[in-house]
């Protein structure tokens, strides 16, 4: 079971996920390049090489646990680049948040699955699809990831003023 609680962001680090470099795959074309510095890279034909990437993880692995920091490691995703678990979500008090991450790296959620679900929470699948809906591109089912779908009209996170489309009392994320 991992235990949760972040009481603020300046405490000591005790647990991190860190991302692995196994299996990557190919490097990405250009137009699959969705930010600025790997479409440089790809371009320039200096996109990194999975065998540097391991060395470089495996050397902060050290450094992380040579400072008795817990270092926990997603399941490997093959032709899945990980690299950048820290991405995928992050922790308040004792609650996990997934980012709303672009849908072409919503793979990489399958490698962290397991060590969410051994996390201390209460989650909801809301349409029923055996996924809940902080693992859910679509938690609703509509067709539409939840990504796109405009729910919090004034950024402030309060479910009791996000769009409920359907009028069924359920926030449309």
């Amino acid at each position: 079971m991992l235990n949760i609680n972040i009481e603020n962001e300046y405490s000591r680090l005790k647990t991190v996920i860190l991302g692995i470099a196994d299996n990557l795959g190919n490097p990405p074309s250009e137009s699959d390049a969705f930010d600025p510095r790997s479409l440089y890279h790809i371009k320039n034909n200096s996109y990194p090489l999975e065998e540097d990437l391991k060395k470089e993880v495996e050397s902060f692995k050290k450094k992380l646990t040579k400072h008795n920091v817990e270092v926990i490691r997603p399941n490997n995703v093959n032709d899945c680049n990980q690299i950048f678990a820290r991405e995928l979500g992050f922790v308040i008090s004792n609650m996990i948040f997934l980012s709303n991450i672009v849908p072409n790296r919503q793979d990489e959620i399958e490698g962290i699955k397991e060590i969410i679900g051994s996390a201390s929470i209460n989650s909801l699948d809301t349409d029923g699809d055996g996924f809940e809906d902080f693992l859910d591109p679509d938690d609703d089912n509509d067709g539409v990831f939840s990504l796109y779908e405009g729910t919090d009209p004034n950024g402030d996170f309060n479910p009791n003023d996000a769009i409920d489309s359907d009028r069924d009392g359920t926030p449309d994320y």
